[in-house]
């Protein structure tokens, strides 16, 4: 006898990122509502930072504060102010964001670092 609920398929998990994500090795943080929380990882489009408790709700808009810097990096730390984004999830892995409206300037200097740390468009 089958039981309809217990015998589905298990349905493969598709990664449906357009970009690679690039892991922090370093003391790598983001402020959040004036609070340091781990940078995990991030792309030119957005980043995940946890472990996160704290107030924000998925489709508000932010400002965070975003160091990323690595042991060993011989470019030193690079450290954004102001950066705007949408939170897009929450959950026990931390606090999923968007870049939103980004500064031209901000946008150039992530899309180099992340250039120099390996990060390469997916077709």
């Amino acid at each position: 006898m089958k039981i309809p609920f217990l015998s589905r398929p298990v349905t493969p998990l598709t990664d449906r990122r357009r970009q690679q994500r690039l892991r922090t090795h370093g003391d790598s943080y983001v402020r959040v509502e004036g609070r340091d929380v781990p940078l995990k990882n991030w792309s030119e489009d957005g980043l995940l930072a946890g472990p996160y408790a704290g107030g924000l709700v998925v489709g508000q808009r932010a400002k965070l504060r975003i160091v990323i810097q690595d042991f060993h990096d011989r470019d030193g730390p690079v450290a954004l102010d102001d950066v705007s984004v949408v939170i897009k999830r929450i959950d026990r892995s931390g606090v999923a964001a968007r870049f939103h409206g980004l500064e031209r300037y901000k946008m150039i200097a992530l899309k180099e670092l992340y250039a120099r740390k390996g990060g390469s468009r997916i077709p």
